[in-house]
């Protein structure tokens, strides 16, 4: 395999953009992938720019190779299937991108899969990034047999928060405790420490400029832990759905994360006979509401004769090409 690392900004998109063109060119069967669905959007974005029409739909790594997931204890496991083997029979060359996010097990599966038909692997992604969970580094930068190369220089201006990203990770910022820097404004962006009554303000604009472009990724607000964002969430809604953010706990448009995988046997006669649950969506898996309408549970279809009907809701969900 390839490995291509490199930083924010030192030009693996345009790099990764050149070199499948060149492999179209010379008309080799080829796909993208990526550990997440989010990462997945973005990759296909980035090929519609580019013009680009893969050999195969861009998908996740788990959906190429055919692969179950799973929970272990706390974590999430991967484990191969019948069609696992040979998902990559008829390509020539993959592309891995946010290749820093491969863990160990699906490090081991793919190569094990490319190997088998010769398909070419290209690995993708900034060692500066966290490594998966439970891992202390990423193994895609630790492979020995791999042809590897690392961009240093960052050739991309992409605005005040990537030369802050450029900063911190060098270490040549002015001093240690806020603010870092003087405040840096222009037409890509601003990065600047203001008061919080500020921030609540132009983060609520932000976030309705988001719902007016009907584009939930255009604001994200990034919060250090748990107990700020509960704080935040209720602002946040208030500033998208007005007074109706209080009266429903969720409504349509917006996106919700899984905190934890989200386990369910196949059917109801699963359940009342105890099989083992399927994994139907990993954790920090981003769901877009489409619908809410109100439900009930009678939990005596559960065989709990004697319990009560709840009142709820029934949520109508998009998970990538998923709908729930």
């Amino acid at each position: 395999p390839f490995v291509l690392s490199g930083y924010a900004g030192t030009g693996k998109t345009f790099l990764s953009a050149r070199f499948l063109q060149l492999a179209d060119a010379a008309h080799l069967c080829w796909t993208v992938a990526a550990p997440t669905h989010k990462a997945v959007g973005v990759l296909r974005q980035q090929l519609e720019d580019q013009g680009l029409r893969p050999t195969w739909y861009p998908s996740t790594i788990h959906r190429l190779l055919r692969l179950k997931l799973s929970r272990q204890e706390e974590q999430e496991r991967c484990d191969p299937t019948e069609q696992t083997a040979t998902a990559l029979e008829h390509l020539g060359l993959v592309l891995v991108d946010e290749a820093s996010m491969v863990d160990s097990r699906l490090l081991e599966i793919t190569l094990q899969c490319a190997h088998t038909y010769g398909t070419r692997l290209v690995f993708v992604g900034d060692p500066a990034q966290l490594p998966p969970v439970s891992e202390e580094s990423s193994p895609v930068f630790a492979m020995k047999r791999s042809e590897a190369h690392h961009l240093q220089e960052v050739v991309r201006h992409g605005g005040p928060v990537l030369r802050l990203a450029t900063g911190l990770r060098q270490g040549q910022l002015p001093s240690s405790q806020p603010p870092l820097l003087p405040p840096v404004d222009d037409d890509s962006g601003r990065v600047a420490v203001v008061s919080r009554e500020e921030w609540i303000s132009q983060a609520q604009e932000a976030l309705r400029l988001s719902s007016e472009r009907l584009d939930p990724d255009h604001a994200r607000l990034l919060c250090f832990t748990n107990r700020t964002l509960d704080r935040l969430v209720p602002i946040a809604r208030r500033a998208l759905h007005g007074e109706m953010a209080d009266q429903l706990p969720v409504l349509p448009g917006e996106v919700l994360i899984t905190r934890s995988a989200v386990m369910a046997p196949a059917c109801q006669e699963g359940l009342a006979n105890g099989e083992d649950a399927d994994l139907v969506l990993g954790s920090n898996r981003e769901l877009l509401v489409r619908d809410v309408a109100p439900d009930r549970c009678d939990l005596a279809d559960l065989g709990l004769k004697a319990a009560p009907v709840i009142e709820t809701l029934r949520v109508d969900v998009e998970a990538g090409e998923s709908q729930l």
